[in-house]
């Protein structure tokens, strides 16, 4: 018996003391502010922390597990296509006991310590020393990538399922080993998707990988092995993986949905020299390689930390010119990460056009996002998170064949100097501290409140460019207290346009141009009644405080939550008024306007009665119920490219509404033209495209510069109308 434990402690007790030292060291100060605050940058965590407290209700039986109509109350949103899932809920859940930023905090520290053991596990699996297989653990866990997701990117934290789904892949080729492990490597997978729908990717590739190596690589006497057990894990992620997969398929299709964001990508895309730059984190060389970047005008993103240490590039370097067959192809795998890396085109010190022809040089990134279903990726960098366990691993290889060169009594003096040069290249600086925002008096008292309602926050944002989804992830804080629906939430795939209060939430409030049943549209005219026919009991108002930064008094957000209030709720007296909110009850008997409409995008500024547009331009109509209408449209002058000044009064509108009709009508200059639409329950667009496109009058000797197709009068309905009585001035 106590030889056992002896032989345990030696095979996983020191590693996982080491492993759980380091993810102290490498978190601080996470543990010394464990209950206090959470270790983030401000950014993401709070909707991350949200994330895992949600899970915690559903896990405890009081919500749902996949879809909330806590967030957009009442209509509600799936959770299915967000970065996090249960398993980070899971891992969460008992540090809930000690509070909200406890529950962060152990997952960091959790995640860290599991990182490290899993890749420990693999490393071992793969036949390497115990020494040699820790400081592969301490290589992932020191990375400069998992490290970055300290700043508040939960899915960046915890990687072991990746060296975890590589092991049981690893299993299935051994013929000495059980049938069950293609089923583990299923389920592992699983574990994966229900983690990170960004690993899952990653992860599959990763397998993909190995199963191709080793099917080619599987002795001829054990075919029959191999096709065996193909079958038991084909039918394993058949019944495992496909059913949650097709689910999250069929939601992301929802158009509302903000899903594709593949064109962001060059937002977030690598440079080729980052790969060779130390850790911007590093307490040694991090100030260094800011500096560095700040000159060269590298952008900073939390999304392109992709350095390699230098001790593991001389190892894998060593890995590649002593190594056997299998550090070779570890290597390949770790190219192949590599190469995804870049993004859709390779980028080197700024430049990605090359030769005197400005050409590109695509990646593999490119066509990879093109396929059905990987429209939502756009940060290529976080293929580095599998490309570190791959560099862990060859590296390795390297120190394996680093130590033959030393009598063995000094290999674990050698294996201990690759881990101390891996840490101190990476240590990194102490990390920011978030504490979360007091929750006002009035959230406690509503929080024993049994009944459903809304409530409708205060400021929507702090200032014009501020995004508001960002921003009510103060209130999903909040909400953990009162657990009441909220009017919108931060998820990494949210709505297009806010589905229940449209023009609020496109700054649209005031439209002196648009009109319905006759009336100038004003958003506040029917914000009471539209809060009320949603079930929406209270206003709060969030006052400025001194220790907000983003939130000041006279603010663009204290401004507009001051207007909002005065126009809504005139000379109301407040049901609660202190340091923090002020708290107004939404009258129930209200009669709530049937139809809006606003503008969408590319039209200007309404000025002295005109209104120009740039093709294609669209306006959003939101209906109560599924009805017919006539769009009428009375242009102004507009572009004509066979007319001598380029602007004509004859073209070719399509009008394109988001249920699919489409039709191309002939426009007259101060000619009525009527189009019949079917207008659906919700919300709609309408594009509006002229066929001769767009002009820039500058061009052509004028001095508007700006790009312009068509102006019109009005564009009316029979419950809308524009009145736009000037031509424009071109």
């Amino acid at each position: 018996m106590h030889k056992k434990l002896y032989n345990f402690w030696l095979e996983h007790g020191i590693a996982l003391l080491l492993y759980a030292i380091l993810s102290i060291g490498l978190t601080w100060p996470t543990l010394k502010n464990f209950t206090v605050s959470m270790t983030s940058n401000g950014g993401d965590a709070r909707h991350e922390l949200w994330v895992m407290w949600y899970m915690q209700q559903a896990l405890l039986g009081n919500r749902p597990m996949f879809y909330t109509d806590l967030l957009y109350y009442p209509l509600g949103t799936s959770l299915l296509t967000h970065g996090i899932g249960i398993v980070a809920g899971l891992i969460s859940f008992p540090f809930w006991y000690w509070g909200a930023e406890a529950a962060n905090n152990g997952l960091l520290l959790v995640g860290f310590l599991l990182t490290g053991y899993f890749m420990y596990l693999l490393a071992r699996s793969l036949d390497f020393e115990r020494e040699v297989a820790i400081f592969a653990g301490v290589y992932l866990m020191a990375s400069e990538m998992h490290l970055a997701g300290l700043l508040g990117h939960t899915e960046k934290i915890f990687l072991g399922l990746f060296p975890l789904a590589l092991l049981t892949t690893h299993h299935i080729f051994n013929p000495k080993r059980s049938n069950w492990w293609p089923v583990a490597t299923a389920f592992v997978l699983l574990l994966t998707l229900l983690y990170s729908g960004w690993q899952f990717i990653i992860a599959v590739l990763g397998v993909s990988f190995f199963l191709i190596v080793g099917g080619l690589n599987v002795e001829r006497a054990n075919y029959w092995i191999l096709w065996k057990r193909s079958l038991i894990f084909g039918g394993s992620v058949l019944v495992l993986i496909v059913p949650l997969l097709t689910t999250i398929t069929i939601i992301s299709r929802n158009p509302a949905l903000l899903i594709d964001k593949n064109l962001e990508t060059v937002n977030y895309q690598p440079d080729l020299i980052e790969f060779f730059l130390p850790s911007r984190f590093s307490l040694l060389f991090g100030a260094s390689v800011t500096n560095f970047l700040r000159i060269h005008d590298f952008p900073w993103s939390i999304e392109t930390t992709i350095s390699l240490s230098y001790s593991g590039i001389i190892l894998c370097i060593l890995a590649f010119i002593g190594g056997h067959k299998s550090a070779r192809t570890w290597l390949l795998f770790v190219l192949c990460y590599m190469i995804f890396t870049l993004g859709p085109f390779l980028k080197i010190f700024g430049e990605h056009q090359f030769t005197e022809y400005n050409l590109p040089i695509i990646l593999p990134y490119a066509f990879l996002t093109a396929l059905p279903g990987f429209d939502f990726m756009r940060t290529p960098g976080r293929f580095m998170l599998m490309g570190f366990v791959g560099v862990g691993i060859t590296s390795s290889f390297g120190l394996t064949r680093l130590i033959q060169y030393f009598p063995s009594k000094f290999r674990y003096l050698v294996s201990c100097l690759a881990i101390t040069l891996v840490l101190v290249e990476s240590w990194p600086q102490p990390w920011p501290q978030e504490k979360l925002r007091p929750v006002p008096q009035f959230y406690q008292q509503i929080a024993n409140d049994k009944e459903m309602y809304g409530v409708f926050d205060l400021p929507i944002k702090p200032s014009p460019s501020a995004w508001y989804v960002s921003y009510s992830s103060y209130y999903q804080i909040y909400q953990m207290t009162h657990h009441k629906g909220i009017v919108s939430g931060y998820l990494d795939r949210t709505y297009f346009v806010h589905p229940l209060f449209l023009c609020l939430f496109l700054d649209k409030v005031d439209q002196p141009d648009v009109r319905v049943n006759n009336k100038p549209v004003n958003c506040y005219d029917t914000a009471e009644s539209e809060l009320a026919r949603h079930n929406y009991r209270y206003v709060v108002w969030h006052k400025p405080q001194s220790w907000d930064t983003e939130y000041q008094p006279g603010s663009y957000g204290d401004i507009t939550s001051q207007n909002f209030i005065k126009s809504v709720f005139g000379k109301k007296s407040p049901l609660v008024d202190d340091e923090l909110v002020t708290v107004y009850q939404v009258a129930t008997n209200t009669t709530a306007l049937t139809t809006t409409m606003v503008l969408l995008n590319n039209w200007y500024d309404y000025n002295s009665g005109i209104r120009l547009a740039t093709s294609p331009a669209t306006l959003l109509i939101k209906t109560p119920r599924q009805q017919s209408a006539l769009l009428q449209i009375k242009p102004s002058y507009m572009y004509d490219p066979s007319s001598a000044n380029k602007f004509g009064d004859k073209g070719m509108l399509m009008v394109q509404t988001s249920n699919n009709f489409s039709t191309s009508v002939e426009i007259n200059a101060n000619k009525v033209t009527t189009v019949p639409i079917e207008l659906y329950s919700g919300v709609q667009t309408i594009t509006m495209t002229l066929h001769s496109g767009n002009i820039r009058p500058k061009d052509y000797g004028l001095s508007d510069s700006r790009l312009l197709s068509f102006g019109i009068h009005f564009i009316n309905s029979p419950y809308a109308e524009m009145d736009l009585t000037k031509k424009p001035r071109w």
